[in-house]
């Protein structure tokens, strides 16, 4: 079993309380021993970390599998780019050396 961020709605939920990882059992949640995923309104809830006395610290949505990790994105650097000031000052010293007639 593992906690994930992303609630039954399809929500990924973000805050200090969420953290996905593997489910920790048994673990404390309200007052009670909990030896499986506690059913809440947006979804069931495992603890991913817990206090020395094993109560729920951090939680995540339960899931059967952990997902997979995402792959890293490789950045292609453009071959000699101009910035936008650069072109901008190109053009205007264009402009002023145009001559009037």
């Amino acid at each position: 079993m593992y906690g994930t961020q992303v609630n039954r709605l399809g929500k990924r939920e973000k805050n200090a309380k969420i953290k996905e990882a593997s489910c920790i059992f048994p673990f404390k949640y309200k007052w009670k021993t909990h030896n499986e995923c506690f059913p809440t309104e947006k979804g069931p809830i495992c603890a991913t970390s817990v206090t020395p006395r094993q109560t729920l610290k951090t939680y995540g949505y339960c899931t059967d599998k952990a997902p997979s990790k995402p792959q890293k994105l490789t950045l292609r650097k453009k071959k000699n780019p101009k910035s936008r000031t650069q072109k901008k000052s190109t053009q205007l010293n264009s402009q002023t050396n145009k001559k009037k007639y």
